[in-house]
């Protein structure tokens, strides 16, 4: 079976709006930044990322949409890989959670966030954490190498999201798990909404059924795929209110061989 990557395009476009997200910032500052995102998106999780142990403020540019370190439970002495790891926030709370003996990567397209969560490491001493500007689809990692990839907001700018499972399927150890934590809808959506939809939530390439990233992981040779948490998003469409965004946590398993 053929697999269509990520078109270059769409890759240059990534890098483009996320590069421009860190200019802001650092022209307007993180407050600004923050406050020019999807509210009803992202303020159930903006009060409580400050109360997760290694939080870092300047790594939060209010990118995410959930808590993946959380529902992986990431232990003690693991390898954690953090995919479309943005500035840094997920990968210093799973620095946090893995502990010094622990290693922790974050992998971005976007050079400038990449310099950013580096700078912030660097500042803090850390050396068991690292970022690499590259391609989710294409990692200079080693097969087996991992014990727990997390991401967050990242798959629902990607136009095609099998290869990048399968790239996570080949760099976990066996049974190794991941967690996505991302922004799906519930339904078809008509061509005018779904166009209100992707203006509201800032998606590149829009939102996809939850049963897309079942199937696909399903695929890649992951087990015990599911979806385990779901949390309503409301959308101003219209004259009304769009009830079929949901963010969800999306969970699987690498079998032991």
């Amino acid at each position: 079976m053929s697999v269509s990557p990520i078109s270059d395009l769409t890759k240059s476009t990534i890098r483009y709006e996320y590069g421009k997200i860190v200019e802001r910032t650092e022209t307007h500052g993180l407050d600004w930044q923050r406050d020019h995102i999807c509210k009803p998106i992202f303020d159930p999780i903006a009060a409580a990322y400050p109360t997760k142990a290694g939080y870092e403020d300047e790594a939060n540019l209010g990118l995410g949409c959930g808590f993946p370190v959380e529902y992986a439970r990431v232990k003690a002495g693991e390898t954690v890989l953090d995919l479309g790891c943005a500035a840094g926030v997920d990968s210093f709370i799973a620095r946090a959670a893995t502990g010094e003996n622990g290693q922790v990567i974050g992998a971005d397209l976007t050079p400038e966030l990449v310099d950013r969560a580096t700078q912030i490491a660097e500042k803090r001493g850390f050396t068991n954490l690292r970022f690499l500007c590259a391609d989710i689809e294409d990692l200079p990692l080693p097969d087996a190498s991992v014990d727990v990839i997390i991401s967050n907001g990242v798959f629902s700018l990607l136009p095609t999201r099998l290869r990048v499972f399968q790239e996570m399927y080949r760099i976990l150890k066996p049974g190794g798990r991941f967690c996505v934590c991302d922004l799906v809808r519930k339904e078809d959506l008509p061509a005018d909404l779904r166009e209100q939809v992707l203006e509201f939530t800032g998606c590149l390439n829009g939102v996809f059924h939850v049963q897309d990233y079942l199937t696909e992981a399903k695929k890649s040779g992951f087990a015990a795929v599911e979806s385990v948490f779901a949390r309503p998003v409301p959308v101003p469409v219209n004259e009304g209110i769009y009830t079929g965004l949901v963010a969800v946590v999306i969970m699987g398993k690498k079998q032991n061989a």
